[in-house]
């Protein structure tokens, strides 16, 4: 299994989408995978996709959305902070809008760590990013 922390900083787009595709892979094929490990691997690959400052291909926002939504309501019930933020940031950095509105109907829900992460998470998009969670760029175009 490849350490993902391990990659360089920066990666192109498209060394990007061979990696996303990896871990895709094994997502789509090897369920018995520990979550953990593709979330921090997804978390990572979000992270270096975001600064490239170009938008995630569709096709691929769409596979990870199918299992950030297989996940969610586990991590949630587990009130796995550390887990819920990571994912939280997937979504952010990537633009996920499905799993943004998913995300949304869970706030209020909680009143843990959990809880106030989630509901820290809808406010910063909803107020500085105008709801515009599909462009992970919005707040810096708007202080242009």
């Amino acid at each position: 299994m490849i350490d993902y922390k391990k990659l360089p900083d920066y990666l192109s787009p498209d060394e990007l989408r061979r990696y996303f595709e990896d871990i895709l892979r094994q997502i789509e094929t090897q369920p018995e995978v520990d979550q953990s490990y593709i979330i921090d691997a997804l978390w990572e690959l979000a992270d270096r996709q975001w600064h490239t400052y170009t938008l995630i291909a569709p096709d691929l926002a769409e596979r990870i959305e199918a299992f950030i939504e297989g996940v969610w309501v586990q991590l949630c019930d587990r009130q796995d902070s550390h887990l819920v933020v990571k994912v939280i940031s997937i979504v952010g950095n990537l633009g996920l809008k499905r799993s943004y509105e998913m995300i949304k109907k869970f706030s209020g829900r909680y009143h843990s760590q959990t809880g106030q992460r989630i509901d820290e998470f809808i406010q910063q998009v909803e107020v500085l990013d105008n709801g515009k969670i599909e462009d992970p760029y919005y707040s810096l175009k708007k202080n242009k």
